[in-house]
């Protein structure tokens, strides 16, 4: 009768140290998935403010020996860069693929796509896997003034 009493408080005691240890289980499973999560997520918000700075300065500066790190237009009657606005004769300048700094992302092509649907590629054509796009509306000086969305297509080394 008393080796009967200790099976029945070591069983039990086992069955209780196995539901902790799944519940345990469960609990570090999903908080390693979430953590998971959050630093894929991380590391595309990091990807995109160093696109997206990058096409700030792009649009915003001027610099006719590199145009990709600036290719603003600037206004010989104002003697200004005006911002938003691309110098076209820079964008023909252009050697791609470029490398963001510190990065394993580059920036394979850039696209022009005009109000009236005809659109212009400033690269190699080149299908890759794991890239993606941002866009911004610009103004693109040539003869004249023509408003056009400046498609930007960044790949992963």
């Amino acid at each position: 009768m008393i080796f009967l009493k200790g099976f029945v408080f070591s069983s039990d005691s086992s069955l209780g140290l196995f539901l902790i240890f799944v519940s345990a289980s469960f609990f570090m499973f999903f908080v390693f998935q979430n953590t998971l999560f959050y630093s894929q997520q991380l590391k595309q918000f990091s990807d995109f403010r160093k696109t997206s700075s990058f096409l700030n300065i792009f649009i915003r500066d001027r610099n006719e020996n590199f145009p990709l790190l600036g290719s603003a237009y600037y206004d010989t009657d104002k003697k200004r860069i005006i911002e938003n606005t691309i110098d076209y004769n820079l964008l023909k300048k252009m050697e791609l693929p470029f490398y963001l700094l510190n990065s394993k992302i580059y920036l394979q092509c850039l696209f022009l796509k005009y109000e009236d649907n005809k659109s212009e590629v400033f690269c190699s054509l080149d299908e890759e896997e794991n890239c993606f796009s941002m866009e911004r509306f610009v103004v693109v000086m040539k003869d004249k003034r023509y408003k056009a969305k400046l498609i930007a297509r960044f790949c992963y080394d």
